[in-house]
């Protein structure tokens, strides 16, 4: 399967941060605490995460890869982007950056 139109982009949720935790520890030499990712979600009003999943998994699919980033003014600032191991290389870091534009 490929990264792009196939993939379903949504909100990273509360409840996705086990998925995230693990994506972090294997992409990181010094991952994200939770409790960043926690603030990001729930009250940095700058803050914008999204998840990329697959699209035919339902409502409580997985987290495969995920952005956060800042949009300030005309700027974008982008904190963090990983992809599960298992899906790297089908385009989702372009796709979600392509979202996060």
């Amino acid at each position: 399967m490929r990264g792009g139109p196939g993939w379903r982009i949504d909100q990273l949720r509360e409840e996705d941060l086990t998925a995230v935790m693990a994506i972090e520890a294997d992409s990181f030499s010094t991952p994200w605490p939770r409790g960043a990712f926690l603030e990001e979600l729930r009250s940095n009003v700058y803050a914008r995460c999204l998840a990329a999943r697959e699209p035919d998994a339902g409502m409580t699919a997985p987290v495969r890869a995920y952005i956060c980033y800042w949009i300030l003014g005309d700027e974008l600032l982008i904190h963090n982007l990983a992809v599960d191991r298992t899906f790297r290389r089908l385009g989702l870091a372009r796709t979600l950056m392509e979202h996060a534009f």
